[in-house]
């Protein structure tokens, strides 16, 4: 299993957003001296939940202070994108950080950003499919032509530079719904699983992903899937979950500010009848703390290694990135979380 780390870009109350932004550079930072293997961030538009618009652009500049830790978008949301510039700046940085880029992408769910680009919801699927396919043209060696529904080309064009890995950077995939899921496995995509869904369905979705990636012939062992839990693990498993809780509390409110409007469209429904959804659209005026901790990690170190044993094991993660920072946690207490999880968990796993 390899071990990363996703900063959720969150303002501290009372601290200006710059604060939230110079702590991103801290964690990288200390990330990589601790030996994790990546670092990364979601995007995000419109709203203080997360305090990032651009991961590429702050990738770029966390690439110029690191030599080592991986960056991975979790997620960029391509239906907002126009596939020619995404495919210039996703090789651009894979140039600039010597290979050391995963593209993490989806098709998005929050519908205040859609509604913020002018991009209707219902084309999100199509969008998706359409970005990611003149992406890999774009990055192949010969100059192509591309007619889609939203995107087209009038002559062949070529994008330069093309990206250090071949044939390049390695692609994860947002997969929440049944159709996502099979396009993931189909396509020999990295699958990534949402930090905010329960273990259970987590683990069934998985389960089908390896079925289907095997029906589409890819070795069993080649599947990646990548799973980005809240995480705070502390000395005392008590404080560990009362400093969870009083953090929390303040990312639920965030997070609902953002997803008070419920997706729209066919596509969407998972999102718009889940009641897990609907909880946490509504974490602002209903809080369950012991809801949101059964797909968390915190507690003392000897908890963190169960339960990362149990997503290992039978969940069937690859990949584990810790989520820190949510509610603006400190500074002070995002370091303490990594080291012990750097010196006291991943050694026994």
């Amino acid at each position: 299993m390899l071990f990363g780390v996703v900063q959720q870009t969150q303002p501290e109350a009372g601290q200006p957003y710059a604060h939230a932004l110079r702590k991103v550079v801290d964690v990288c930072l200390y990330a990589e001296e601790l030996g994790f293997r990546t670092f990364s961030m979601a995007e995000q538009h419109f709203s203080p939940y997360i305090l990032n618009p651009d991961s590429l652009q702050f990738f770029s500049y966390l690439a110029a202070k690191t030599t080592r830790i991986r960056f991975a978008s979790g997620i960029i949301v391509l239906p907002l994108h126009h596939p020619i510039q995404l495919a210039e700046r996703v090789a651009l940085l894979d140039v600039q950080s010597d290979g050391r880029f995963d593209l993490g992408c989806g098709r998005g769910h929050i519908r205040r950003a859609f509604e913020g680009m002018g991009i209707p919801m219902e084309e999100a699927s199509e969008r998706f499919d359409e970005c990611l396919e003149v992406a890999k043209l774009a990055w192949g060696p010969e100059p192509f032509m591309y007619r889609g529904r939203f995107y087209q080309t009038l002559e062949p064009i070529s994008v330069n530079p093309k990206p250090v890995q071949k044939p390049h950077p390695p692609i994860w995939v947002a997969a929440t719904t049944p159709e996502t899921v099979g396009k993931v496995a189909r396509n020999d995509c990295g699958m990534l699983v949402s930090f905010l869904e329960d273990f259970e369905p987590s683990k069934e979705r998985v389960g089908v992903f390896k079925a289907l990636r095997a029906e589409a012939g890819h070795a069993p062992e080649t599947a990646r899937i990548r799973m980005n839990p809240l995480a705070l693990v502390l000395e005392s498993h008590k404080e560990a979950n009362q400093v969870a809780e009083s953090y929390l509390r303040r990312w639920g409110g965030l997070f609902a500010t953002a997803n008070k409007k419920a997706p729209e469209g066919e596509a969407f429904a998972r999102h718009q009848q889940s009641e897990q959804w609907q909880r946490l659209r509504e974490m602002d005026t209903v809080f369950d703390y012991g809801a949101h901790a059964a797909h968390a990690i915190f507690g003392d170190p000897a908890f963190a290694v169960e339960r990362l044993a149990y997503l290992r094991d039978d969940v069937g993660a690859t990949e584990i990135n810790f989520c820190v920072g949510f509610g603006g946690l400190p500074l002070e207490v995002i370091r303490r979380s990594l080291k012990l999880l750097a010196e006291h968990v991943i050694p026994r796993l």
